[in-house]
């Protein structure tokens, strides 16, 4: 496989599959058809990329049930159980504010609000009391 990660995402499962060994990773960044060709040359004639790639299917291929048969039996399951509310979710029963999680972010906005108030208030108060005592050196 010739892996040519774009953005995003792919670059990080680019260097994954490479460091598994099932390709060869190339940069966009100075590219060129060289490269390319000696690439996709490296790949498709050096066999312990075929046996790499092999495996992974296999391990991969190795399942009890295929993907339609387990998403019909949940299907069956749900539909056997009415519904299936023993499997529901906590978040369905929250309010609108507790599942967007804005009690939370209130309180702490409140906590560092309360915070950065009382700060600016004991400072207030040394500045004042500082003022003072120079003005009673003063007189």
């Amino acid at each position: 496989m010739v892996l040519l990660p774009l953005f995003a995402d792919q670059i990080e499962n680019a260097e994954r599959m490479k460091h598994r060994g099932v390709g060869v990773l190339l940069s966009l960044k100075g590219l060129s058809s060289q490269d390319l060709i000696e690439a996709l040359n490296t790949v498709i004639n050096d066999t312990r990329y075929k046996e790499v790639i092999t495996k992974m299917s296999t391990l991969y291929r190795d399942r009890l049930m295929q993907p339609v048969e387990i998403s019909a039996y949940w299907v069956e399951f749900v539909m056997r159980h009415r519904g299936a509310e023993h499997l529901r979710t906590a978040a369905h029963s929250f309010s609108w504010i507790q599942y967007h999680c804005l009690d939370v972010f209130g309180t702490l906005a409140a906590v560092v609000f309360l915070f950065f108030w009382l700060v600016s208030k004991c400072c207030s108060f040394c500045l004042h009391r500082a003022r003072s005592r120079a003005k009673r050196k003063c007189d």
